[in-house]
């Protein structure tokens, strides 16, 4: 056999092993999130995991925050303002009740974005997050350009309104108050609606991060 015959063969070979192994990657891929959709849980929604858009925002403290500081971190994410008179309150004080239950040894971060730049300064952030019905959870406030986190929200898949409305006591901003569930890849991973049961999304969560530490 020539030796052009043989370096045919040869070269179709390490093509065939090359698709057999890319087809397995991707089956692997499909299966776990399959896997993560199909994931019971209680009051949470297992999503298949998927990246953000990649956005900039500036955090309580004035830094730069973007999807990289997400990496390496669970977070929760919740959109709200910091004069809002419900939603945003009773929400926050699940989340600080969910960042006690994990304790401080646990990865994992708390994210407020407001949807009020325009009033929600870093500062007045920084001192809205630090109220002592917050405590224990260490929020990172969040801020920025209004259009670009009004789009950054819609994307997730949060409703927020396109003004607000105003009555004789206040502006109110009609938004959704699902809090999100980011994994350390950055991507979105669940999606709490029920967020008056913090026992419930607690136990949720510890599936989640079971889940994922036994598939990536």
């Amino acid at each position: 056999m020539k030796k052009h015959t043989l370096f045919i063969i040869l070269i179709i070979g390490i093509a065939l092993v090359i698709g057999i192994w890319r087809d397995n990657q991707e089956l692997t891929s499909n299966n776990s999130a399959q896997m993560f959709t199909t994931l019971p849980l209680s009051v949470g929604t297992a999503l298949q995991p998927h990246k953000l858009p990649d956005f900039s925002l500036i955090d309580s403290n004035g830094n730069t925050f973007t999807n990289q500081s997400l990496k390496e971190h669970w977070s929760f994410v919740f959109f709200g303002y910091s004069h809002c008179p419900d939603v945003c309150p009773t929400t926050l004080g699940a989340l600080s009740q969910i960042s006690q239950r994990l304790g401080k040894g646990a990865n994992v971060q708390f994210l407020f974005i407001s949807i009020d730049p325009e009033h929600d300064s870093p500062a007045e952030l920084k001192t809205f997050l630090q109220q002592d019905k917050f405590h224990p959870a260490s929020f990172i406030g969040l801020t920025g350009d209004k259009a670009k986190i009004k789009q950054l929200a819609n994307v997730i898949g949060i409703h927020v309104s396109e003004g607000k409305e105003v009555t004789l006591t206040s502006e109110h901003i009609e938004h959704g108050g699902a809090i999100l569930l980011i994994n350390p890849e950055g991507k979105l991973a669940a999606i709490f609606t029920s967020t008056d049961k913090p026992n419930a999304i607690v136990k949720d969560f510890k599936d989640i991060v079971h889940q994922y530490v036994n598939t990536v």
